[in-house]
């Protein structure tokens, strides 16, 4: 479905089924906390019951301590990252244990983008999209490359979709990824652009901006076409 709606560029559905796929993929539920993905039950592929007692050291989280998240008031990503390791101990009521939080948020990555758009012709915008991850990149979790979805829309049409994988020496070294595109421009003005930068599987790892288009400058001169030639 998720390979139908993109290829018939309808933007809103696009971004519910990339987020159900995710959810699916880690059998989760949509109010579930992202740092769920670490847990035995999302892992059971990766997971040896000849280690189930030592479950800290092959990389799985404990529940029990999203559990006692959930009454709290961290329980969002943004704000465990904040938070001092003894402010989340006490608040979960366990000593010690607000750096293994910690850690397990700084596994999911978090995207910055830089972006930069300039015209090149009446009806055509030419996109730069500049992403780098701030991860606490592991083998044990993270891929070789990871993949994300650089997605443009008006909020009804998808102008531009596409894939882009981060290699582990770019995560490790915190460079840039950069793609280039092409995208129209709308006559309709009552549309607002969006770019979203998406992890392909990493549920909690997501960029969205509207873009503010109101100062780039378009020639809006009638321009004459020349006659074909009859070669």
């Amino acid at each position: 479905m998720l390979e139908i709606t993109m290829k018939k560029n309808m933007a809103n559905c696009v971004h519910t089924l990339l987020h159900w796929c995710k959810l699916i993929e880690n059998k989760m539920a949509p109010d579930d906390n992202p740092l769920e993905q670490f847990c035995f039950d999302n892992n059971m592929s990766n997971y040896s019951v000849m280690r189930s007692k030592k479950d800290r050291k092959d990389g799985l989280m404990s529940y029990d301590l999203i559990q006692r998240l959930e009454y709290t008031d961290m329980k969002d990503l943004d704000t465990i990252r904040e938070a001092e390791s003894e402010e989340i101990s006490a608040a979960i009521g366990l000593k010690q244990r607000g750096g293994i939080i910690k850690k397990y948020a700084s596994y999911i990555p978090i995207i910055n983008v830089e972006w930069n758009i300039k015209p090149i012709a009446q009806t055509i915008l030419k996109m730069t999209v500049n992403i780098t991850l701030d991860v606490n990149y592991t083998t044990r979790w993270h891929n070789r490359a990871e993949m994300f979805w650089i997605i443009v829309d008006d909020g009804i049409d998808i102008l531009h979709s596409e894939q882009i994988a981060i290699n582990r020496k770019s995560i490790q070294d915190g460079a840039a990824t950069s793609a280039s595109f092409f995208i129209p421009v709308r006559d309709d003005n009552s549309r607002q652009y969006s770019l979203v930068v998406d992890s392909d599987r990493w549920i909690g790892s997501r960029y969205e901006e509207v873009l503010e288009l109101d100062d780039l400058i378009v020639n809006q001169e009638h321009m004459e076409y020349t006659k074909l030639l009859d070669l």
